[in-house]
Parts: structure tokens; sequence; C-alpha cells
């Protein structure tokens, strides 16, 4: 059985009305522990970022706030939890054919800023982001498996101020999506030695806790097969190799929402 402090939590509606309501019973601890749940956190990281409250005071808050239906845990159950997501079952049915004709004109109007920014940003999918506040540092996921081009994504976004994970197999990506708190940004490349990334991103946006996880895909493949294929299974944005830092950093601002002009 899970604790307080390895649950994920999320907000309720009740909980957002009593945050936006102008008047609250809530005490000032209950609030600092309240306005830190953001569905991606559990409780050991949000006891890390709360300064009023030690650990021991926001697990019992924690418990609190689920009790009055202010928050809800949002740990998977064991049907949709890590293991099941990269296990050898099938991974859900191809795209649709609605899919794959709305991705090719995505892809037939984005063809124009890949190559001329090196970059393509679904304008529809970027609202799904969570735009992150600005205090906040990231937590970049970079699922690549070549060394050289991993080091340096690792060093280009963490000059950034955010903090980089790493993975290069499946084993490497499922303890990764294990680690709280929940990436706020997936990189993902195509080519990898023992999963296809095609089959990474369509079980990150089939799965109840990754759904809302933007993922961008970097890739050598440039074809427009590859990028139509992208979009139908949900990515979020689609970057070229090679690419220069800049527009590395511009298309991962444009798919969180953070430019007012992401294409």
């Amino acid at each position: 059985m899970s604790t307080a402090s390895e649950d994920v939590y999320a907000i309720t509606d009740r909980g957002t009305n009593e945050l936006k309501g102008g008047a609250t019973t809530l005490t000032a601890h209950d609030l600092e522990v309240l306005v830190l749940v953001d569905g991606r956190r559990n409780g050991s990281a949000i006891a890390s970022l709360a300064k009023a409250a030690d650990a021991s005071q926001v697990e019992a808050v924690l418990r609190k706030l689920v009790a009055g239906g202010f928050i809800r845990t949002a740990q998977p159950t064991p049907n949709e939890g890590f293991d099941y997501f990269f296990s050898s079952a099938p991974s859900a049915s191809e795209p649709s054919g609605e899919a794959m004709r709305r991705a090719a004109q995505e892809a037939a109007s984005g063809a124009a800023a890949l190559r001329q920014n090196g970059y393509y940003v679904s304008i529809a999918r970027r609202a799904k982001a969570t735009t992150p506040q600005a205090a906040r540092r990231l937590t970049v996921l970079v699922i690549e498996d070549e060394p050289l081009v991993a080091t340096f994504m690792k060093v280009v976004v963490e000059t950034e101020g955010h903090v980089v994970r790493m993975a290069a197999n499946r084993e490497a990506i499922v303890a990764q999506l294990r680690q709280a708190p929940l990436p706020d940004i997936v990189i993902l490349d195509l080519m990898l030695p023992d999963i296809s990334g095609f089959d990474v991103l369509q079980r990150m946006k089939s799965h109840p806790a990754l759904a809302e996880v933007p993922v961008v895909i970097v890739t050598g493949q440039a074809t427009r097969e590859s990028v139509v294929s992208g979009l139908a299974f949900g990515a979020d944005g689609y970057f070229t190799k090679p690419f220069e830092i800049d527009v590395l950093l511009r298309g991962m601002k444009a798919v969180l929402g953070q430019l007012a002009q992401g294409r």
C-alpha cells in the first residue's frame, strides 16, 4: 500500500474553487500544500517545496485535503502502472483514418515552418500543455540513445536552469517515468535500440497519468510520412536533426506555451 509521500496528487474542482473563491476555511499550511498540487508531484516532492510546513506536517495536510475532497490521489491503478505500460502486450491500435487525415493536413500546413525553423509545433495540442510557473525549474526527460547527441541536449537544457533526466532504452524509460515528479516535457528520439519511439509516444498518450505530458520528437527522420505518423500518434512537436541550440530551446518554449508565436 502506498503512503501519502509516495502518492501523486491532483486538485479537484472543490480545491480549485477554494483557491479562487476569495474566502477559505483552510489554514495557511493547508493552502501552501494545496497550491503545490499539480497532478504530477508526489507527497515527497510537495514536502521538498513547502517552506512553512515540514515533511510530517505536509503528509498530515495531504490526508486532510484528500478527506475534505480538495485533492485526490492520481496514482495509476495496477493495470495502468508502468510495468503494464511497457509490457509485451500489444500497444493500442494504429491511428484511425481520420486521425491520419488530420495529421496529414497539419504536416502540410507545418512543412514551411519545419523547413524554416527546424521545428514544427501543433498549435491545437499546445493548448493541452501546462504552462510552468516562471520561477519553477522544468523537469525534462531526454530519450535519446546516441551518447553525443544526448550529452549535447543535456548540457543545452541545463544551461537554462532545468533538471534533465536521461533514458536510452526501454528499461531506463520505465525507470524515469516511475520517478517523481513526472517530466514537464519529453524529448523523444524515434530510433531506439529496443523499442520504437512511436510505440513510446503511443503508449504515453494513451496512459491516464502521462497523456497530458508534452512530447516532442527529435529525429533525423524528416520525411513527410514520419511527421504525419508522429502527429497522428499525438506528438506535440517535431524537430529535425541536426538542430541548433536556439531551435531546440525555442521549440520547447513553443510547445509549453511560453512563446507568443509557436511557429
